[in-house]
This record gives C-alpha cells, sequence and structure tokens, in this order.
C-alpha cells in the first residue's frame, strides 16, 4: 500500500513538473520580455564600453550589466545568429574586441558606417554582448 502511494505521488509531481516546464518553455518566456525602445538608456561608445570592462569588470557590471545602454561605434562585421537575427559588430580600440549587438529584427547594416544600437548588456566574455537591440 505504501508503494502505491509513493509512486502516485511521483507520478503527481512530475506531471506539474511537466505542466511547469512546458508553461516556461512555451508561454512565458515568449510573452515576457523588456521593451528596450521605451526605457531610458546609458549612453557610451563603442570604445569606453570596451575600456570599462577591461580596466574593471566588476565595476563595468555593476554599471551596465541588464541595463538599457545605447552605444555609439563603427560597423566592423554584421553576421547572423542560429535564428537568423543579425549580429552588428562595432569596433574598437582594441583589435581583437568587438562590441557584440544582436538586433531584434531585420536590418540591413552596412560595414564601415557609423550606428548607434540601443540594447540590454548580458555580460563579457572577450567581446561585451549585447541582446534585444535595435538601430537608432
Amino acid at each position: 500500500m505504501k508503494a502505491k502511494k509513493i509512486i502516485l505521488y511521483i507520478m503527481l509531481l512530475s506531471f506539474i513538473g511537466a505542466i511547469g516546464a512546458w508553461y516556461y518553455g512555451f508561454v512565458y518566456r515568449k510573452n515576457n520580455h523588456r521593451d528596450v525602445q521605451k526605457e531610458t538608456a546609458i549612453q557610451v561608445s563603442a570604445n569606453e564600453l570596451n575600456t570599462a570592462f577591461v580596466t574593471d569588470e566588476n565595476a563595468a557590471n555593476t554599471t551596465y550589466l541588464d541595463k538599457a545602454i545605447e552605444v555609439q561605434g563603427t560597423v566592423s562585421e554584421v553576421t547572423t545568429n542560429q535564428d537568423g537575427f543579425p549580429i552588428v559588430s562595432l569596433s574598437t580600440d582594441d583589435m581583437f574586441a568587438t562590441i557584440d549587438c544582436t538586433l531584434k529584427e531585420q536590418k540591413t547594416v552596412e560595414v564601415g558606417s557609423v550606428v548607434t544600437i540601443k540594447g540590454i548588456c548580458i555580460g563579457y566574455t572577450s567581446n561585451v554582448k549585447i541582446k534585444d537591440a535595435y538601430l537608432k
């Protein structure tokens, strides 16, 4: 009798967990995003942003991480991610570092042009990463 109750509880918890995972994956994640265009952004140049992260990553994380920023710079490369959205790389004074901005919409961007991009700073690996970005 006890074994049947334990199995029933395990099945019930598994069912509830599966419903929660489905809800998060297909409903919550698609409908709960920030609207970057309406947020007030921190204005910074590509060089200043890269220098801030290279000089003191902890201080730069405090200032920029998960915040709306508006970064201006020269386009060095345009690629696409696995979802087909453009990734615009802005050059910096460091020839090995760029600011990689994943655009939220399909736009044509010319290499060598100076652009201003507004998005959410999501961190620094060897490059600063910006997501949900828009061209200004």
